[in-house]
Parts: C-alpha cells; sequence; structure tokens
C-alpha cells in the first residue's frame, strides 16, 4: 500500500505571462513481507503561453521530476512486494502543452522530451528479513543461496505523451477518456483509460480543462 501526503502549487501569468507548477509527495510502501520504504517525489514546470485565441491555449516550458526512496526494491522476488524504487531519479525536461476546448468537452495533448539519470542501491533479494531467514535454510539444504543484486546506475533520453478529453453527454453526466506512454531508462509503460463522471450542483456546465483556469481564461458556458 502506498501511503501519501503531498502539496502543490500553481502561480498563474495570465495569456502572456510566465506560470509556474510545483508539488511535492512524501510516501510510504507498506505491506506484509515487506519492510516499510520512504521515499519523496518533486514536479517542478515553468510554462509560457505561445498561443493563445477562442478555445485555445497552447504553452511550452521546462521541467524537472525528481524521485527518491530510502531502499531499492525494485529487484525482491515476485510476490514479496518488488516495486520501481530509485535511490535518485533527476529528469529535466522541454515540455509541450495544448488544449482546446468547445460547447460541454474539451481535450488536453501535451508532449515531453528530456533526459534522465538513475540510480539504484544494491540490497537482498527478499527484502523482509524474517521471510528472508526463513528461506536459507531451505535453499542452503539444496545448495543454494540468497546473494544480493549490485548496484547500477544509467542515463538516456526520456520522453513521454498524454492525451485526455472530456465530453459532456448529458446534463450532468460527462464521458473522460486518456491515454498516454512514456519511455525512460528504467521502463516502458503506456496507458489508457476510459470513465463516465456525474457532476453534481448547478455548475455542472463547466468542464475541467487545466488551462481554463488561468486568469481571464475562464470559461463559461
Amino acid at each position: 500500500m502506498r501511503n501519501q501526503v503531498g502539496a502543490s502549487g500553481y502561480l498563474s501569468g495570465g495569456k502572456h505571462g510566465w506560470s509556474y507548477i510545483g508539488t511535492l509527495h512524501l510516501n510510504a510502501i507498506t505491506g506484509q513481507n515487506i519492510q516499510t520504504n520512504y521515499g519523496a517525489s518533486t514536479y517542478l514546470a515553468v510554462m509560457h503561453p505561445v498561443y493563445t485565441g477562442p478555445g485555445w491555449w497552447v504553452t511550452v516550458g521546462p521541467s524537472l521530476y525528481a524521485e527518491t526512496y530510502a531502499r531499492n526494491a525494485s529487484f525482491t522476488s515476485p510476490g514479496y512486494g518488488g516495486y520501481f524504487s530509485p535511490q535518485m531519479m533527476a529528469q529535466p525536461s522541454l515540455s509541450a502543452s495544448a488544449s482546446h476546448w468547445w460547447q460541454g468537452g474539451g481535450i488536453n495533448m501535451s508532449a515531453a522530451i528530456g533526459y534522465q539519470w538513475l540510480h539504484q542501491g544494491g540490497g537482498p533479494y527478499l527484502g523482509f528479513s524474517p521471510l528472508r531467514h526463513q528461506i536459507t535454510p531451505q535453499l542452503s539444504a539444496q545448495g543454494l543461496s540468497l546473494s544480493p543484486y549490485t548496484a547500477s546506475s544509467g542515463s538516456n533520453i526520456a520522453g513521454s505523451v498524454n492525451v485526455v478529453l472530456t465530453q459532456r453527454i448529458s446534463t450532468h453526466w460527462y464521458l473522460d477518456a486518456g491515454a498516454s506512454y512514456q519511455a525512460n531508462p528504467a521502463f516502458q509503460q503506456a496507458q489508457a483509460g476510459l470513465d463516465i463522471r456525474y457532476v453534481f450542483g448547478e455548475n455542472h456546465a463547466r468542464t475541467f480543462i487545466p488551462a481554463q483556469y488561468v486568469a481571464g481564461m475562464g470559461r463559461y458556458e
């Protein structure tokens, strides 16, 4: 289970100025047969509008994502809590985002290209000491042992593409669809999702697209 607490901030530069985004999350990974692992992640971005028009908002700017964990649990045996947990990961990127909205809907498209530095520490394949001590005699009887894995480091080009679509399908119901792909030295990942939302209240006609909330660009239907 990932237990997380975080904070985020957004400073708008309006239609023509720089806008700033910052987030910080503190994590604690807990569960059975694993040792609690503490971590933190942050995302910082600066965006500048390059095009604004009726129903459009396009920005570019640099960003930085960084993540760290107390221990590397990436290579623990399957079924005992293996997950991506680098001791140092930093990825500066150049990002571009385009939002377009219309009556009852909107779409946001973003892409980023950058460079990632990654370091993962070494450790035992079974991070939970009681379980490791329980299994070790059984392996020894068969002439086997649990050798620790070694530390590793890497760096390479990294990038991502994201698309999110929102469309109102009735008075209070909205359809959301999204897809994303990212590739970096640690892993490649593709995701897609679809959901239906029911929006309460009198302001249900407002579609949530981040670009709408930049100062002076709120859209009311």
